[in-house]
């Protein structure tokens, strides 16, 4: 909550700011939906391709593992009783271990498959940072907002008023901090 009071009272500082700064004009700005471009892009919809071929193609092992589990079960169930308890044991530490090694496969792919789209999404986002840039040169935006979280993606560097905010912010913590 303080971070959202934080991140308004700045936006409010920077609007007043180019507000001023305009001496009347009215400032251009813009939002960029970036989840938007993420799903509707050349670049998007080729990473959404990658991963959708990858999880394909290891929901197809994991489908053979998993059959090969319940038969392994199946025979436990049927023959089970007719087994001493010494192979009945044998059998149920099989399965147990072969449970164990298809949960930590499942959760590794789980993971790689994050990991993936993580890597994917991130190029995605830097080829992103210089286009935005330009964008608002060439559009003449005072500032670049992203939609869903209210991030500034491009502003004049005049405009940027972070280090006014980091000397008052320590200044406010520092007698705080005194108290």
């Amino acid at each position: 909550m303080r971070a959202k009071m934080i991140w308004l009272g700045a936006m409010l500082l920077v609007l007043g700011w180019v507000n001023a700064g305009h001496a009347g004009d009215k400032p251009k700005i813009a939002y960029i939906d970036i989840q938007e471009v993420l799903l509707n892009s050349k670049a998007g919809l080729e990473a959404k391709g990658t991963l959708a071929k990858e999880s394909e193609s290891r929901k197809k092992l994991l489908e053979d593992k998993d059959r090969d589990l319940k038969k392994l079960k199946e025979e436990l169930d049927r023959k089970g009783s007719a087994l001493s308890s010494e192979a009945r044991s044998r059998k149920e530490a099989e399965f147990a271990k072969k449970q164990d090694e298809f949960r930590e496969l499942l959760s590794k792919m789980e993971n790689e498959l994050q990991r993936k789209d993580y890597e994917l999404t991130q190029t995605i986002l830097k080829e992103l940072e210089g286009i935005i840039e330009n964008l608002g040169k060439r559009g003449k935006y005072d500032l670049i907002l992203e939609k869903n979280e209210g991030t500034v993606l491009y502003a004049p560097k005049d405009y940027d008023i972070t280090s006014q905010l980091i000397k008052l912010y320590d200044e406010e913590n520092r007698t705080d901090s005194k108290k």
